[in-house]
């Protein structure tokens, strides 16, 4: 009996300490469950597509990224309103097109355009102007440039869902950012401009664009590791970011510093008023003795100059494209603004306007001559604003250039030949002269017309279309 019961003890404390065991093993495994669950989050977590501006997540601005093929890229119109810029359909200077192939961003600043299938953008700067209007020569150095500088993207601009989209590098170049991707944490990190210099403000006591009367070029030198600096009597120089150290590129000794941005050259003001241009390593480029130098074409490296009133071009070392000889180059592009002239000194990309004791002519960009000194101005405006007509000066399908001589006008090409004479015959009104021309742009089209008035110069006048009449001219020339 005594065995039995021992017997039974026995088995009781062997199905206790199986029990005990079979707790532990549970235990055990929901501890790693748990753990595998919690290190399984914490891993989604970290890999989850995360977007920081400024130090800050936004999950707001997530939704303009997207990743294809291992890349990320962003949608430029989405983006737009986190990095304080306002999106619109079009290109600038084209202000009501619609054409969706194509955005522009734009804040007080800048303006900058993509289009698609393009790996190049343009920027345009709005406003450069400095609050102290008693810099006199600065200040006319720094005035409103309506000149375009172009930029060259990693890739082509991409269509995802019918919407622009373009590679991270492409959009910080467009934006004046700084963005960089954690294919690790699978992070994307954004820093704006404003926030870029605020941060360098507070180690650097000389900086000169951290306050409202810095012109909005030299703040955007920065992202390329270069401060423009002010002493305490108000003369300025560079610094340079090196391996995050500061040191000084070109001494605090000149009135005024402008950073271009496409070259990321500086043009320098001395204290005698003379302009030159400084590259960024810190070796002179342009000695400074004009009293004007302004970067107009980025590609060929050429500078407008002047010099006691008279106006040349020199390339970007210096050399004479353009005697400086006349008394304007260029023209002005406001009298014209449905013709969206993007370089207002070198139209249709190789032709440099001139003018000379009141006489008009056309250069190459070699210095060429390309239609001599002997007309009284391009272009025809119109002043009554109050009809659909707009002021023009190019006739791109041509390649021509509205011309005036005295109180007419002419179409010519860049072989220096009249397209349009300012006499025109017909046979029901004899001899008729050309007084105007004028566009007038539709959703559909730009329509090109000439006014012309009879030559008893009765009030009668005419008007045709430009573009039909040059084909009629042009075939009976070629027959």
């Amino acid at each position: 009996m005594g065995i039995i019961m021992e017997e039974k003890k026995t088995f009781q404390d062997d199905k206790s300490k199986r029990l005990i065991k079979i707790i532990i093993i549970m235990l055990i495994i929901l501890f790693i469950i748990s753990v595998a669950t919690f290190g399984a989050i914490y891993y989604l977590q970290l890999k989850q597509f995360k977007v920081i501006v400024n130090g800050t997540q936004n999950t707001n601005i997530e939704k303009a990224f997207i990743t294809e093929n291992g890349k990320v890229y962003v949608s430029i119109k989405e983006i737009a309103p986190f990095l304080g810029y306002t999106a619109y359909n079009g290109e600038y200077g084209k202000k009501y097109s619609e054409d969706k192939t194509k955005c522009y961003l734009q804040n007080n600043n800048e303006s900058v355009t993509y289009s698609l299938d393009s790996n190049s953008i343009y920027k345009s700067i709005i406003t450069e102007k400095l609050s102290d209007g008693n810099l006199g020569t600065t200040n006319k150095l720094l005035s409103t440039d309506t000149s375009y500088e172009y930029f060259t993207l990693e890739e082509p601009v991409k269509s995802i869902n019918d919407k622009l989209y373009c590679a991270l590098n492409d959009i910080q170049v467009g934006t004046n950012t700084v963005i960089s991707y954690n294919e690790k944490d699978n992070t994307v990190n954004i820093y704006t401009l404003d926030y870029i210099i605020k941060r360098y403000a507070n180690s650097v006591s000389d900086i000169a664009v951290a306050d409202t009367s810095a012109i909005f070029s030299n703040k955007k030198a920065i992202l390329y590791n270069f401060i423009i600096v002010k002493s305490n009597d108000n003369k300025y120089g560079v610094s340079k970011i090196e391996n995050g150290q500061i040191e000084e590129l070109i001494g605090k000794k000149y009135e005024y510093i402008k950073f271009v941005e496409s070259t990321q050259e500086f043009i320098v003001l001395t204290e005698e008023g003379k302009m030159g241009t400084i590259r960024s390593d810190g070796t002179t480029r342009i000695n400074p003795v004009y009293d004007e130098i302004k970067q107009i074409d980025k590609e060929e490296g050429l500078y407008l100059v002047s010099q006691n009133q008279k106006y040349g071009v020199i390339t970007k070392d210096g050399e004479k494209v353009i005697f400086i000889e006349y008394d304007s180059i260029g023209i002005d592009t406001s009298k014209f603004p449905q013709d969206n002239i993007e370089n207002q000194y070198i139209l249709y990309n190789n032709y440099i306007p001139v003018e000379k004791a009141g006489k008009w002519g056309i250069l190459d960009k070699k210095g060429n001559t390309v239609v001599n000194l002997k007309y009284d101005g391009l272009g025809s405006v119109v002043s009554n604003s109050s009809t659909n007509a707009a002021s023009v000066i190019l006739i791109p399908e041509y390649e021509a250039i509205v011309a005036r001589q005295g109180e007419y006008f002419v179409l010519i090409n860049m072989a220096d030949e009249k397209l349009l004479d300012y006499t025109l015959a017909t046979q029901s009104s004899g001899t008729l002269f050309v007084t105007g021309m004028y566009s007038e742009t539709t959703e559909e089209k730009k329509d090109y017309y000439f006014i012309c008035k009879t030559a008893d110069n009765k009030g009668e006048t005419y008007t045709y279309n430009l573009i039909e009449t040059l084909k009629v001219l042009l075939k009976e020339e070629n027959n």
